[in-house]
């Protein structure tokens, strides 16, 4: 099997996770994207099914927010310290099981010239980075869905379908609005059954 892993940090990454995952999906199938919100389900072993789907893919997108480096949990030390951490465990084992790693930047984020990553995910600053901007939307996440055809197989085209292209201007859109409150962007589809999800995250 070959697939989209998306990586993410549940405090910083409130719209954008599930945009990817909505943007890419009709073009690479539900099967072949792999966004724990909406991929584990009841029941399941949380980190038994990301090893899992993780170890059956082939690409791993990282999303780095703007406090993606310095994110703390809730004694103060910086996750990313902590090799424990979901997000650091998925670089790692991208690494280890040679996944094609793509970090995207998301907005105003930027890689600190010295990010001072663990050893085990340093690599991770060497890699060429995409970037996904609310104002560039549609762009960013089209030149996204390009990179991913690299490595990943898309759906067989039918009748009057786009599948295999980039996502339409009004999904995208759409989709972006319906994201969107008074003060910033909501975080409901990040917060609907996937409580023991976010908690790692």
């Amino acid at each position: 099997m070959s697939g989209v892993f998306i990586s993410y940090r549940a405090v910083n990454d409130g719209y954008a996770a599930p945009l990817v995952h909505k943007g890419l999906v009709p073009v690479f199938g539900e099967d072949r994207v792999f966004f724990d919100p909406e991929t584990v389900k009841a029941g399941d072993d949380v980190p038994e099914r990301i090893r899992r789907r993780l170890r059956a893919s082939t690409v791993l997108i990282v999303e780095i927010g703007p406090n993606w480096f310095e994110v703390k949990d809730i004694d103060g030390n910086r996750r990313l310290d902590n090799w424990k951490d979901f997000v650091r465990w998925e670089v790692r084992k991208a690494f280890k099981w040679n996944l094609h790693v793509v970090p995207v930047l998301l907005d105003g984020a930027e890689f600190p010239a010295d990010p001072q990553l663990p050893k085990d995910i340093a690599a991770l600053a060497r890699k060429k980075r995409m970037r996904l901007r609310r104002e560039h939307t549609e762009a960013d996440l089209a030149a996204l869905v390009v990179e991913m055809k690299r490595f990943v197989p898309t759906l067989p085209q039918t009748d009057g379908s786009t599948n295999g292209g980039s996502p339409s201007a009004t999904t995208v859109v759409d989709q972006r609005r319906s994201m969107r409150v008074k003060g910033g962007v909501k975080n409901s589809i990040l917060s609907q059954g996937d409580v023991n999800v976010r908690r790692f995250r």
